[in-house]
């Protein structure tokens, strides 16, 4: 029996595994590769993965104890409330973010409606532009607190059945914005990891997936 268990929770916690694995390979090419990246702040960047990489998997493991190791287990109100708070957080952070990283004075529709299209037709141009961003507090507290995003997903798509219509499309919506943050720094990787998470964590989901 206690082996049973212990296959059903390798298996649960093989995509976790194998996206963790992925993300800390290219992140150390990214130090050490053949390739030199114009980074001014490795350090500072270096600390940021590390965060980034806490926080999906403490993500991955809090919705899947929830959804796979602990099938039977109640979810309570106040888990449920735990994620809403989690997804207004992230979402406000979102809009902070983009003032932040992208450098634009308005989030109105037009502007980021433009930056974005910058991004797509010249993403090297927008990524430069990055790197000249003068550093701030509010730049200095969004790096350190947008990892959050990255542990929101995860619980969120795990439990997603438990969401009421409107937080589950808040979730969709949030994995958009997400998406669309990375393209709006020009930042390649930022946007295969985002996808890779929620491929990986919907192979989780997958009951036939995960049966023993």
């Amino acid at each position: 029996m206690v082996h049973n268990e212990t296959i059903s929770h390798n298996v649960a916690f093989f995509p976790l595994f194998s996206m963790l694995s992925f993300l800390i390979f290219t992140e150390i090419l990214f130090f050490l590769g053949p390739i030199e990246w114009n980074e001014p702040n490795r350090l500072g960047l270096f600390f940021y993965f590390c965060i980034l990489n806490i926080a999906l998997y403490q993500g991955y493991k809090s919705g899947n104890k929830n959804y796979i190791v602990k099938p039977s287990l109640i979810i309570t109100r106040k888990y449920v409330g735990y994620i809403r708070y989690l997804l207004w957080f992230s979402l406000i952070m979102i809009f902070i973010r983009i003032i932040a990283l992208w450098g634009i004075n308005s989030i109105s529709p037009g502007a980021i409606y433009s930056h974005i299209m910058t991004s797509i037709n010249s993403p090297e141009i927008v990524y430069e532009n990055k790197l000249g961003l003068s550093s701030s507090p509010l730049l200095y507290f969004t790096i350190l607190v947008s990892p959050i995003t990255f542990m929101t997903i995860p619980i969120s798509l795990f439990n997603i059945k438990h969401l009421s219509v409107f937080y589950r499309n808040f979730t969709y919506l949030l994995c958009i914005l997400e998406l669309i943050i990375w393209i709006g720094q020009g930042v390649r990787k930022g946007i295969i990891d985002l996808l890779l998470i929620i491929i990986f964590v919907s192979i989780a989901r997958n009951t036939n997936f995960i049966k023993n």
